[in-house]
């Protein structure tokens, strides 16, 4: 018995380097197809580490895990059903305890994607300048490239968008060769080149993409990440046909998917192409057209999006005339905005410093619950959000 210990660690420390490997470089689909091989195997002591690996549920209790890891793992796994203020109660928990920076640091990730969610941006910010001091700290490039993509989703949100373009910039030079999610980084970029005017270069980077996600679609019709990446693309595109005052006209794949929603991570594009389609419709004083859009942009954003379903719904509004008064404020809206910020650890940053110096309004979402002057200015609300 005690011969074939040392053999079976070893197989699992293996499994856990090869298994890191994978992750640290993106390849979630390989991750999925190694850890379900392990599994066969009968490797059931990592059982619950690679689970919190993969942020799925697993069969695993607060007694298997580090504290710290266990209420990470229930915070990530509550934000991705769009359960935010959830979210924070477990990300706020992780983080309360001794460990967290060593076996759960990327619980202050969690806590940079909510505040991006509920608009407070400037804590966003603090988390996220810590988060990549820590990173740094561990060496963990991939936890680099997440953290600058944060920062520069809060910048683009934030209405700095030569900060949001340096941030996604940096991300993509810092993700590890052959990490097969260069399709998203070009959506990524392609959104703050979009805030930078240079139109251009935007839709160079977005056709490219959907060329990529188009043909992982034609190896493999299944392919999930390769359809939420294509209608990411094409959300991008729609808005800055918009822009553009072009017409916008949706291939014959990107309407199937319309139809699709077999995932709940495919709502949040087809939402976004479906309200552009709206104001196309609003432009061309087509409102029945645009009325029956919005009405299905809102029956998609309902699932998980508050303040996506909050516009929306003020675009509903404005198009029967509510647009300074009367008009609707959702639940769910107010209680993300109502989300008390946790100050971020103080640090001393040198290396980020410039990015700690750029200056972010504390406005957020608060414009979805306010006074508007025109039904345009409420069409533009668009740039609140990751497009």
């Amino acid at each position: 018995m005690n011969a074939i210990r040392p053999m079976n660690h070893y197989h699992s420390f293996d499994a856990i380097a090869h298994a890191t490997r994978l992750h640290q470089a993106g390849l979630n689909d390989e991750l999925r197809v190694y850890v379900d091989k392990l599994l066969d195997k009968g490797i059931d002591d990592i059982k619950p580490w690679l689970s919190q690996l993969l942020l799925r549920s697993a069969d695993y209790d607060e007694d298997s895990l580090p504290a710290s890891v266990y209420k990470r793992s229930e915070g990530w796994l509550a934000y991705f059903q769009g359960k935010y203020v959830e979210a924070h109660t477990h990300f706020q928990n992780s983080i309360n305890t001794l460990d967290w920076q060593h076996y759960a640091y990327d619980a202050a990730l969690g806590i940079v994607k909510v505040y991006t969610r509920s608009g407070h941006w400037q804590a966003a910010q603090q988390w996220a300048l810590y988060y990549l001091s820590v990173a740094r700290a561990l060496r963990d490039d991939f936890g680099l490239t997440k953290g600058y993509g944060a920062l520069a989703e809060i910048y683009l949100r934030g209405n700095q968008p030569q900060a949001a373009l340096a941030c996604f910039q940096l991300s993509n030079q810092l993700m590890p060769l052959g990490q097969g999610q260069l399709d998203k980084q070009y959506n990524f970029i392609a959104s703050a080149l979009m805030r930078n005017g240079e139109g251009m270069r935007a839709e160079t980077l977005l056709r490219n993409s959907i060329k990529m996600s188009t043909d992982k679609l034609g190896i493999n019709p299944e392919d999930l990440s390769a359809k939420i990446s294509y209608l990411h693309s094409w959300s991008r595109l729609s808005y800055l046909y918009l822009e553009r005052e072009q017409d916008l006209q949706l291939p014959e794949t990107a309407k199937v998917l319309l139809n699709e929603l077999s995932h709940p991570a495919l709502c949040v594009p087809v939402g976004f192409i479906l309200s552009a389609l709206a104001i196309q419709a609003i432009k061309a004083g087509q409102d029945d057209s645009a009325a029956d859009y919005l009405s299905s942009s809102l029956s998609v954003f309902s699932h998980s999006s508050a303040m996506e379903y909050q516009w929306v719904s003020r675009l509903i509004d404005g198009l029967a005339g509510c647009i300074s008064s009367d008009f609707t404020r959702h639940l769910n809206c107010q209680v993300l905005l109502d989300i008390q910020p946790l100050n971020a650890p103080v640090i001393d940053i040198v290396v980020d410093k410039m990015w700690a110096n750029i200056a972010l309004s504390n406005v957020g979402y608060q414009p979805l619950e306010t006074s508007q002057e025109s039904l345009e200015a409420l069409t533009q609300m668009w740039k609140l959000f990751f497009i």
